[in-house]
């Protein structure tokens, strides 16, 4: 089953940085913060691609930060048809204004949700011709991840993010959902 594979992944993840983690000092959250990273998603149906996110914003506390964070998703494929085969490309994501918790100061657990606009492309060639359709929505974003530290302000970061996403159409309301397993770097 696809989805079960990213939950054992990220599990495995967070269990080998409880170690290291418990041993650090406590976190140092401080001013302007940037952050990237890539990794794995699936779709609600299942369907595996890549993904990656940038995010970047200010801190309030040691326990609370606030920034914009984008986040995308994509896969190519070919598909047979009648005429024959042809590559199609579709890319999801959500661009939301987003809050990080960290519940504990020392240690970098935290969990963050987010808010904002999400977007659906697809895109094909049809006899040499581009063939595209797009949507935009309503995007939420909710995750948990863990900074581990790799100096005095850079920590590596996995996470595990699930973006929810809802389009109107004529026909009504389409929701669509993203699982996302990344590894990224956040500069503090």
């Amino acid at each position: 089953m696809p989805t079960t594979r990213p939950t054992a992944v990220l599990a495995v993840l967070l269990f080998l940085c409880a170690g290291p983690a418990q041993a650090q000092a406590d976190q140092r959250h401080r001013g302007f913060w940037i952050g990237f990273g890539l990794g794995a998603g699936w779709n609600n149906e299942g369907t595996p691609g890549g993904m990656l996110y940038a995010r970047l914003g200010g801190t309030l506390s040691q326990k609370w930060l606030l920034g914009g964070e984008l986040a995308g998703w994509g896969r190519r494929e070919t598909v047979s048809t009648l005429l024959g085969d042809t590559d199609v490309t579709t890319t999801q994501g959500n661009a939301t204004f987003t809050t990080l918790f960290y519940p504990l100061t020392a240690g970098g657990l935290y969990v963050k949700g987010g808010v904002g606009f999400a977007w659906v492309e697809y895109s094909t060639a049809v006899q040499d011709v581009e063939v595209s359709t797009d949507r935009q929505g309503l995007g939420t974003t909710f995750g948990v991840g863990y900074d581990i530290r790799l100096g005095s302000n850079i920590y590596l970061v996995p996470g595990f993010d699930w973006l929810f996403q809802t389009f109107d159409t004529d026909e009504g309301s389409i929701n669509s959902s993203l699982f996302l397993l990344s590894l990224g770097l956040i500069w503090h």
